[in-house]
């Protein structure tokens, strides 16, 4: 039978992973779970005398910035006097208090719901956009500021390095992504962690907040609007031990970044993943343009100025260091869980990997697009659950697969 030689058969996917992709889709949202996260505020005056005038001011997360999340609820105990929002977007309560008796404390409570949903952006890298949109947000996270310092001669000099022959913003985000991705060792400790992306180039070690903050910093340099967010993170084997009981939410505390692109928007990339194959670390591509694999709720935007502080407190002149902030205590619960056998759902890539193709592994370049045109039907394998990558189609075997995607 006469083979398609022309098309390789990645060549064909990339086809059909387009074609089937509607102008006005840009991401796909998969998995959604909604929670309650419940945050106390203990304010605690240990001085000798009464404080007056106590103000405070709560972080009361982001409504409406981010994609893959969106608020159910929000409730205060006691209400806010108002609720303003930051330059970043952020939702921030304010809270009032005439006085605060010597040896007592004020408590306030915030209990907010969302639903939260994996992501992943499907990306035409053939048609992207060369313009930019210089709007007051977009220019507000070209900065340097604190952590993020875009404009230090260390991240700029590396920043044009990386993105040498990249030719779009995308090209330039994915080469930084790499870079960091691998570059990086995690590290907790006092030395290294939450020191910044200077720090974090310099030395090659940090935390999430540190991996992203590179990421940041560099991408900035570039010329590319990005941001960081803070928030948590859930495994899935979190997720099935949560059921309907409260953990303490302070161990899952997470950050990852988003960088803006013309005509998408703000796109998620989870940098601070280690990937190893063999023992030997490898780029986490599931990670750059996609939340997946793990629960993210996202709380705020990192605000420079808050010094990744959700809440702040103001008093009369000499009770400042009477009045104390206790640590918060932060409890999550899943409202609701949903176990999908991964047959039953075959567009995640993350499941069905391990049960679909043998021969075509989260390592592979082409990953995404295979089990993207998977999970639409288009294609369906062999019966020993193989792909083939490197095998030639039939012209039979074409005309099923645009059948398919016409249907």
């Amino acid at each position: 039978m006469r083979r398609f030689l022309m098309l390789p058969v990645f060549l064909i996917l990339f086809i059909l992973t387009f074609e089937v992709s509607a102008q006005d889709i840009t991401y796909i949202l998969q998995n959604p779970k909604t929670y309650t996260l419940e945050k106390t505020y203990v304010i605690k005056n240990i001085g000798a005398s009464e404080a007056t005038d106590v103000n405070v001011e709560i972080l009361a997360g982001s409504q409406d910035i981010f994609d893959y999340q969106y608020d159910l609820s929000i409730e205060y105990q006691p209400e806010p006097e108002q609720i303003v929002t930051d330059k970043y977007g952020n939702s921030i309560a304010k809270f009032g208090f005439k006085s605060l008796p010597a040896g007592e404390s004020i408590e306030i409570d915030v209990i907010r719901k969302a639903t939260s949903s994996d992501v992943e952006y499907e990306i035409d890298t053939f048609h992207l956009s060369h313009s930019k949109t210089d709007t007051s947000q977009n220019i507000l996270y070209l900065r340097h500021v604190d952590k993020i310092e875009t404009s230090d001669p260390i991240i700029v000099s590396k920043s044009q390095q990386l993105i040498e022959g990249a030719e779009d913003d995308y090209s330039k985000a994915k080469a930084i992504f790499e870079y960091v991705n691998t570059y990086m060792t995690y590290d907790e400790s006092d030395r290294y962690r939450n020191k910044g992306a200077v720090s974090a180039l310099t030395t090659g070690r940090g935390v999430c907040e540190d991996y992203a903050t590179l990421f940041t910093a560099l991408c900035r340099a570039a010329g590319i609007p990005t941001r960081v967010v803070e928030g948590y993170r859930f495994d899935r084997r979190t997720d099935q031990l949560l059921g309907h009981q409260w953990v303490n939410a302070d161990l899952n505390g997470h950050a990852w970044a988003e960088f803006y692109l013309e005509d998408y928007g703000w796109v998620p990339v989870e940098v601070t993943q280690i990937y190893t194959v063999n023992g030997k670390k490898q780029v986490y591509w599931q990670g750059f343009s996609a939340l997946k694999g793990s629960q993210y709720i996202a709380t705020g935007l990192h605000n420079p100025s808050k010094h990744d502080i959700d809440m702040t407190c103001y008093v009369d002149k000499g009770h400042e260091n009477d009045v104390i902030l206790e640590p918060v205590k932060h409890k999550i619960r899943l409202e609701e869980i949903t176990v999908v056998k991964p047959e039953e759902n075959p567009t995640e890539p993350e499941k069905v990997a391990k049960l679909v193709f043998s021969d075509v592994d989260e390592s592979n370049w082409a990953y995404q697009y295979v089990y993207s045109v998977y999970g639409k039907g288009i294609i369906k394998g062999y019966s020993d659950d193989t792909f083939r990558p490197n095998k030639a189609i039939t012209r039979i075997e074409f005309m099923v697969m645009f059948s398919r995607m016409l249907d």
